[in-house]
């Protein structure tokens, strides 16, 4: 993990800055004015996408990244994608940060039956602050992968995702959870000997998925398990389930 003062940048963005490493706006104030940097100390700027760009700060005249040195990260552990039925804002905001600290690869929001928040309107301003919310996460801890997210969907494209899932994985493993399932989620991933490609955990709301939504997913191959001895909120069940998969694969 990096212990250098990080900043995001778009894909383009950080082109441009390979171009002319000349630093301008939210990364220069971000640096000189919310981290109080100064002249000489060495910087990291990331695009999410696993590329980063280190250098030092160069603020005797026009501010520049001095020495800039990049760096590709290639992604080597399996996706880690979580389907996460609408929850509160503030709810979804709070498990957004913490899955990307703990190695969330993907998350795709799902409009169930029994959501209690249903998408009014346009949700584009909304997905834009969840996609910050990941990339300020991502760069606080140390990653060069910012989550993707994406939706709200309703059922059939959800299905029609774990579909396309499936074609491009060999090795797909998706989870329900269910209070009455035979398995915990601990033996159903302990049972893949970290084999798995991909792993899709499917986090129903707080009155837990139809069974039509259920036997959907079912007929798609997904396990019902158990993910803990205890009733879960739907904002911790994809933490737990992150958790374990990461403690699995690492």
């Amino acid at each position: 993990m990096s212990l250098l003062h990080r900043a995001y940048l778009e894909a383009s963005e950080l082109d441009a800055l390979l171009d002319d490493p000349k630093l301008s706006g939210d990364v220069l104030h971000r640096f000189t004015k919310v981290l109080r940097l100064v002249h000489g100390d060495r910087v990291e700027l990331f695009d999410g996408e696993g590329r980063r760009l280190q250098g030092c700060l160069q603020l005797k005249g026009n501010a520049s990244l001095a020495g800039p040195v990049l760096f590709e990260d290639v992604r080597t552990t399996p996706n880690l994608v979580v389907v996460q039925s609408l929850i509160s804002l503030d709810k979804l905001e709070w498990m957004i940060q913490k899955a990307t600290e703990i190695g969330m690869t993907r998350l795709v929001l799902f409009e169930a039956e029994r959501s209690v928040i249903k998408v009014k309107g346009n949700f584009d301003s909304k997905l834009e602050r969840l996609n910050r919310i990941a990339q300020d996460a991502a760069r606080q801890c140390g990653r060069s992968f910012v989550p993707t997210i994406e939706g709200p969907y309703k059922l059939k494209q959800i299905q029609a995702l774990l579909d396309k899932s499936a074609q491009s994985h060999a090795k797909l493993a998706i989870f329900t959870g269910s209070p009455v399932g035979e398995k915990t989620l601990h033996a159903g991933l302990a049972s893949l000997c970290a084999t798995f490609q991909e792993a899709v955990f499917i986090v129903g709301p707080e009155g837990g998925l139809t069974a039509i939504e259920a036997s959907a997913f079912e007929k798609q191959g997904a396990l019902a398990v158990k993910w803990s001895p205890y009733i879960l909120r739907s904002e911790t069940a994809a933490l737990v389930a992150l958790s374990l998969a990461v403690n699995t694969v690492f």
